[in-house]
């Protein structure tokens, strides 16, 4: 089960004026009620986290209009929002709830946008907010959200199917899937015909039976069988029969994919359907689709019974299952518009709130901080109704409300090819054969990052978004991915296969920052299957550590050669799950990332942790305070004072990644209490000690990594060959109990470097070799400032930030 996630403080920051020409925005620091409602917030069970201000201070958009939306004041607010351009005129809409849709394309240029809260007659609530810069780049993408009374208009003037392409690209489709994939779907249907359907869905059928009838639903659109629009027509009556509120209504997800597949059916076999049994069927979907959109939009829980209600999700939309929801309920209502009267109201409520968010887990960049297993999980489920979306809304002259034009849509590609990359280990072995040992890439930076599930799926989804959304980097991508299930609507029923070519893309950078969820990607060579790989995160506002990410913020990942040597450590899935004991003490824990904790294992602090859940604090986030790049090097700080929750009052570490396989770790620690500060790491293989206590050796397969200590506060590595888990050198009792629930989950290891005597600062530097080839190192401080040697190449570390020559 997936919690919402929890409120945090976003320091929203206002700029200088500007004139028509683009100028270095400079934030400004100060607060205004747009953050000072994040900070004052009274924080419930469940909080998901105020809607955030869109376009950020500062921001370089590329979509046009952006999207607007900031956090809402109070439960009776109305906004009136005002737009200066970059020639000095104003204009002001006004707008019920805490977004809008601006109403026109913005030429490139610098805008300033600000909020007056207003009460239902208009008169003004409180202060203005302070004025927020964006620049439209030149090159942003045109995205203007049409009126819904035209939108429904156009859809009550086709006919279904609308949620299919034109014959002639269905044709297409047809053709270039019909060596394999066709033909499997055809055998799988076939080998489940006339088979008997239970009278009434227990929990879990609705997924079992939803894909089954899915599977002839397709098979029906491709072929056009008798035989298949039977079987189709009779396993969505079955579906749509059961009780909407019964056994299958329990999980949000099963309702949700049981109205999708009744939705699809009934779009789909369109005249094959006689009046009793559309009437049916839209009975069915009248209550589950009500049902849905009620919790999105704030009239009931989840589970139906549910005493919490939680509110609108446009107010706090960083929940992992309602904003895929709404987005599902919106395309549904296009699909039924006209049919089921209810679908009318659906469709002008949630449509244009779910084209503004998109993804609430990023800024335009196509980032997930919810991590990459959430990130996939979530394009996954929401790709097959960006299909049957851009299909239904084509008017004559092919103009659609086409996601793949979104900014955060366009951008996605990148965080899949850049923090999830192919290697020469899956590519040429296909799915992994041993599950427990699946190599590199699996995930990074949250729940599920570990699943074996997740090469068929990434490979799936990948291919499915990238016929949906191409570019020349994400057909590079696809064309190294194989393992798919080709007979799911992801890849089934994606848009015809476009691309003009498959080579990696010339010029593409090897290192790739997200600044708005605090994430950055450093690669010897991207191309490279065999490549070496740097990942390091530090989230800042207002993403942080609740609902799928753990209290690691600074923390950074190794892959080299197709292998996982540095590694995130704990487990998720079918191994163990959300909210167990192994979740709360181990995975979400600083202790089981590569971070730092002091004084037997304390850390960060993540909103869901025990013993006291769902603290009122909003210390748990990062920033990126410096990111360079450079053909050779790489440079990245992030500063998690703020995580550590007021235990710490300095917690900035610094990478620099050499290429191709050294890279630097700089700490700058500091306590108002002396501290026993530890610095950990954890591996698949044991850590092997090889000189005293300064030096350590992880070996996996044919890589290696060795870990120098070139300065430190003295002290001892304290390897934990074992799973270790109530062996951390804490008095914390519940580390006895943290062991994953999957009793043959395979053993992964653990070590830190812990200081000689607690002080209340300290700094450490490591050098990371992969390959553990010798190379000359030392580490000198003259008037506090560092000279690292690291072979031919001088890294200099100062208060004012870092260089290397």
């Amino acid at each position: 089960m997936r919690l919402v996630a929890f409120a945090l403080v976003l320091v929203l920051t206002a700029c200088l004026p500007f004139s028509t020409q683009s100028q270095a925005c400079v934030p400004n620091v100060n607060l205004d009620w747009m953050a000072n409602i994040l900070l004052n917030s009274q924080f419930t069970l469940y909080d998901p986290g105020e809607a955030a201000a869109r376009p950020a201070d500062c921001q370089r958009v590329e979509q046009s209009p952006p999207d607007f939306s900031w956090p809402h004041l109070s439960g009776t607010a109305q906004y009136q929002i005002t737009l200066t351009y970059p020639d000095g005129h104003t204009k002001t809409l006004s707008t019920p709830q805490n977004w809008i849709n601006w109403d026109e394309v913005l030429p490139s240029g610098d805008y300033l946008w600000a909020v007056q809260p207003q009460d239902a007659t208009g008169n003004p609530v409180g202060a203005v907010s302070l004025s927020r810069q964006f620049t439209v780049r030149p090159d942003a993408v045109p995205f203007l959200i049409p009126n819904m009374t035209s939108v429904i208009k156009q859809l009550l003037s086709k006919a279904h199917p609308r949620g299919l392409p034109d014959p002639a690209t269905l044709a297409l489709m047809a053709s270039q899937r019909g060596d394999v994939a066709l033909p499997a779907l055809l055998g799988q249907v076939n080998g489940i015909l006339n088979e008997t359907l239970p009278s009434a869905g227990a929990q879990g059928d609705g997924f079992k039976y939803g894909d089954r009838a899915l599977q002839s639903l397709m098979a029906q659109v491709y072929n056009g069988s008798a035989t298949y629009a039977e079987d189709a027509r009779v396993r969505v009556l079955n579906l749509a029969s059961w009780d909407p509120r019964g056994p299958t209504a329990v999980d949000d997800q099963e309702s949700r994919y049981v109205a999708w597949v009744v939705t699809l059916g009934y779009d789909w076999l369109g005249s094959a359907l006689s009046d009793a049994q559309k009437s049916q069927m839209l009975s069915a979907l009248g209550t589950r689709i009500s049902d849905l959109y009620g919790w999105v939009t704030g009239a009931n829980g989840w589970p139906l019974d549910s005493t919490y209600v939680p509110p609108p999700l446009w107010r706090q939309p960083r929940d992992s299952h309602r904003y895929v929801t709404a987005a599902m309920v919106a395309t549904m209502s296009t699909l039924l518009v006209g049919d089921l009267p209810t679908a009318r109201g659906w469709l002008r409520n949630l449509l244009p709130f779910t084209l503004n968010a998109t993804m609430p887990w990023s800024g335009e960049e196509g980032g997930h901080a919810n991590g990459t297993a959430y990130g996939m999980w979530d394009v996954g489920a929401l790709l097959s109704a960006w299909y049957a979306l851009r299909w239904a809304t084509c008017d004559a002259q092919q103009v659609c409300l086409d996601l793949a034009q979104k900014a955060w849509v366009r951008n996605y590609g990148r965080l899949l090819a850049y923090f999830v990359p192919p290697t020469a280990r899956t590519t040429d072995l296909g799915a992994p054969t041993n599950v427990n040992d699946p190599g590199t890439p699996i995930g990074l930076f949250g729940d599920g990052f570990e699943e074996p599930q997740l090469f068929e799926q990434r490979a799936r989804y990948a291919k499915g978004y990238t016929n949906f959304a191409p570019s020349a980097l994400g057909c590079w991508y696809a064309s190294k991915l194989v393992g798919e299930d080709p007979t799911r609507i992801e890849y089934l029923m994606s848009p015809p296969y476009t691309c003009a070519a498959t080579t990696f893309p010339s010029g593409t950078s090897n290192a790739l920052y997200l600044p708005s969820i605090g994430w950055m990607a450093m690669h010897s060579d991207l191309a490279d299957l065999t490549r070496t790989s740097v990942y390091f995160k530090s989230s800042p506002a207002p993403f942080g550590a609740y609902n799928h990410q753990s209290a690691d913020q600074n923390a950074f990942v190794v892959n080299a050669g197709g292998e996982r040597l540095a590694i995130e450590s704990g487990y998720y899935g079918d191994r163990d799950g959300y909210g167990t004991n192994h979740w709360q003490w181990w995975v979400k824990r600083t202790r089981s990332k590569n971070a730092v904790t002091f004084d037997g294992g304390q850390g960060q602090i993540a909103y869901e942790h025990l013993p006291t859940p769902f603290q009122l604090t909003n210390f748990h986030y990062g920033s990126i305070t410096q990111q360079q790049s450079a053909a050779g090097y790489e440079i990245v700080t992030g500063d998690a004072t703020d995580a550590y929750n007021g235990a710490l009052t300095k917690a900035v570490r610094s990478l620099v990644y050499l290429r191709p396989g050294n890279i630097l770790v700089y700490e700058n620690l500091a306590s108002a209490s002396p501290r026993t500060w530890e610095w950990n790491i954890h591996a698949l293989d044991p850590l092997t000690v090889i000189d005293g206590n300064s030096r350590v050796q992880i070996t996996r397969g044919a890589q290696s990594l060795c870990v120098d200590a070139l300065y430190g506060p003295g002290g001892t590595f304290m390897p934990i060959n074992a799973q270790g888990y109530s062996s951390w050198g804490t008095a914390d009792d519940a580390l006895t109990s943290a062991a994953p629930l999957d009793p043959n989950a395979p053993l992964q290891y653990h070590g830190k470097f812990a200081s000689a005597q607690p002080s209340t600062a300290v700094e450490f530097i490591a050098l990371l070799r992969v390959g553990c080839a010798p190379t000359t190192a030392s580490a000198s401080n003259t008037n506090g400032v560092w000279s690292v040697l690291v072979g031919d190449r001088t890294v200099t570390i100062s208060p004012s930030g870092i260089s290397v020559q």
